[in-house]
């Protein structure tokens, strides 16, 4: 098949001779061989130059889709053998992607230099909707997730805490939740994940926020703040730095906790080989069992 497509692509019998490193004669024959064996002729020779029949460029689809399910099945077998090989597809929320994935890849890439690393970074709900179809190995991400053919499992704890400008009249205090509620409040969008948790939480405290402003990001937020534009809430990994240069201020609101999970997702059905075996646990989790079930 190899012979058949290097043929195909270099319209020559000698052209792919010299690509595969074999004599015009044993390429010649492998293709006699090949069309006696599937009883059809797949070139026509025109002088020097060969070029597909009908047959031989459905058959190139074929060959094309054959050797590609070869080359996986080869990589999977390096695998089993040694970490030195293959890639990893991670899709993480906002948060974790920036802030949480960047060192645990670091981490892992040092032990496991020759483990690609992909990293997609998307809301939720989207790397929860890529994992249950395939298309991601693992997601890391801080939402719930409801869907039965996924296996979730917490590797990480964030907080959100409410930040101020640091010049604010709260710095220093510790304020009751309704103050709250007449502060100029600045807001993720109504679709964000860690909005709906503030907004959760607060309602449990007796406190129904009207954002006088909604931005895309937790970034946006950390720097609408800083710049006195009003009082907003984002993961204490986002606030870190501006915490720490002193570009905006924490300030401790009264019964109010916001821990939250943040959580790997895995298809039931994924095949966990060496290499994402590795890196759950540079997560601290265990794979999960044979039976496709993972601890909460």
């Amino acid at each position: 098949m190899r012979t058949f497509r290097a043929v195909a692509e270099r319209g020559g019998f000698s052209r792919a001779a010299v690509a595969l490193f074999l004599a015009q004669s044993t390429v010649s024959m492998q293709i006699a061989a090949l069309e006696r064996e599937l009883g059809v002729p797949l070139f026509e020779r025109l002088g020097r130059r060969v070029v597909l029949t009908d047959a031989g460029r459905e058959f190139l689809d074929y060959v094309a889709s054959a050797l590609a399910t070869l080359e996986e099945a080869r990589r999977a077998m390096v695998e089993h053998r040694t970490l030195l090989a293959g890639r990893l597809l991670v899709g993480a929320s906002h948060t974790v992607g920036n802030y949480v994935a960047p060192p645990l890849f670091g981490q892992f890439h040092e032990r496991y230099p020759g483990v690609r690393l992909l990293l997609e970074i998307s809301p939720s709900p989207r790397v929860a909707r890529r994992v249950a179809e395939g298309t991601l190995d693992l997601g890391l991400v801080e939402a719930p997730v409801g869907d039965p053919e996924l296996l979730v499992r917490p590797f990480a704890t964030d907080e959100l805490v409410l930040i101020v400008p640091p010049g604010h009249r709260w710095v220093g205090r510790i304020i009751a939740p309704r103050e709250l509620s007449g502060e100029r409040f600045i807001a993720r969008e109504p679709e964000s994940v860690s909005r709906r948790t503030v907004e959760e939480r607060l309602h449990g405290l007796g406190v129904d926020l009207a954002p006088a402003m909604e931005l895309g990001t937790p970034e946006a937020v950390r720097e609408a703040v800083s710049v006195d534009l009003g009082v907003g809430i984002v993961s204490r990994h986002v606030a870190a730095l501006a915490l720490t240069t002193g570009a905006v201020a924490e300030v401790p609101v009264s019964g109010l906790r916001m821990e939250r999970h943040l959580r790997a997702v895995l298809h039931a059905r994924k095949h966990v080989g060496r290499s994402l075996a590795a890196f759950l646990d540079q997560l601290g989790l265990p794979p999960p069992s044979a039976g496709g079930k993972w601890a909460d």
